[in-house]
């Protein structure tokens, strides 16, 4: 089981919300099934097993908002990026940018979405 990073998932993380924010919520979910995840976010009302989810406290997407988000999640992710074995920049368009500081201190590094096989009921 490997343990696993995502900074940033989303600004909300809520399977009733719809979306980005469902689909964040169910990408966590489903990998969480076999890795352990830690994943930051803004903020988060839901608890889903073997995930940490680690609120930020930023869901507003002005561009001041966007920035603070930016700090918190690198300055919380600086202190777990040397426990886990993957790090992943799941969530692109929240910070408007590719780019992640924290993927230099990576030990392995995801960028984008990750993309769940479908589940075909007969």
């Amino acid at each position: 089981m490997l343990k696993i990073l995502i900074a940033p998932s989303n600004t909300l993380i809520d399977p009733d919300y719809g979306s980005e924010a469902t689909w964040t919520y169910e990408i966590i979910k489903g990998v969480s099934k076999y890795h352990q995840i830690i994943a930051i976010a803004g903020k988060s009302p839901v608890k889903i097993d073997n995930a940490i989810i680690i609120e930020a406290g930023n869901i507003k997407r002005d561009v001041l908002n966007i920035m603070l988000f930016f700090l918190k999640m690198y300055l919380i992710g600086l202190k777990a990026i040397d426990k886990v074995d993957i790090f992943h920049h799941m969530f692109l368009s929240y910070t408007r940018s590719q780019i992640n500081p924290l993927a230099k201190y990576s030990k392995r590094f995801i960028i984008g979405p990750i993309q769940l096989c479908l589940n075909i009921i007969r």
